[in-house]
């Protein structure tokens, strides 16, 4: 009998545990949702921001700040982790600005000769056509291996247009950290949605 109690008691334990474990879980997942953070598909807590200059959105890991002001003055979001060595910027211009047989391959085309002109490169880039975000939009994108100010760095350099607004999409770090930092760019990138414009 005496049994039967204890086996009994750790029975009700385990389910007052579980149940207050679940109450708890649920308590930090709101106050995570509260303060803008969400959880990725792998479980990976993530921030959202919104470029105040369009209807792109994306994710980004906790440990990246957002750095505005700081990286590229032309950006409209500037992200990253400057003790990982950790960035990513965005830059938009409208289509106003462009001729009308304009698309992505041609504004590729146009920022690479203008950005290669400030990078020694270790070998020409290889421009792929991509499907970015969560829509699966069509874009470009480079891998770019190089030195600039005699820093070796490497990029990811994507190009996309929606809704009239071409994006350019810049991450990089220095070569001894782009191997950790690559899986989190594309993450990044993979997150990208555009808001609707009753959302916006």
């Amino acid at each position: 009998m005496k049994k039967f109690l204890v086996a009994l008691l750790i029975l009700v334990l385990g389910f007052s545990f579980s149940a207050c474990g679940k109450q708890i879980e649920k308590a930090v997942k709101d106050v995570l949702e509260q303060s803008g953070v969400e959880t990725d598909e792998d479980g990976n807590a993530t921030k959202t921001i919104t470029s105040p200059e369009s209807s792109l959105t994306l994710s980004y890991p906790l440990s990246w700040s957002n750095l505005k002001g700081e990286l590229n003055d032309d950006a409209s979001i500037e992200l990253g982790n400057p003790i990982k060595e950790q960035y990513l910027v965005v830059i938009e211009e409208t289509d106003e600005d462009f001729v009308d047989d304009f698309n992505v391959d041609v504004y590729m085309g146009m920022v690479m000769d203008y950005f290669l002109t400030s990078i020694d490169l270790d070998k020409e880039p290889d421009i792929q056509k991509i499907k970015i975000g969560k829509e699966g939009i069509d874009a470009r994108q480079t891998r770019i291996s190089g030195a600039v100010d005699n820093i070796k760095a490497e990029y990811i350099y994507s190009c996309l247009e929606n809704d009239g607004v071409y994006y350019q999409i810049i991450a990089w770090s220095i070569r001894s950290k782009f191997d950790d930092a690559e899986p989190i760019y594309m993450d990044v990138l993979a997150s990208i949605t555009f808001l609707q414009s009753e959302d916006v």
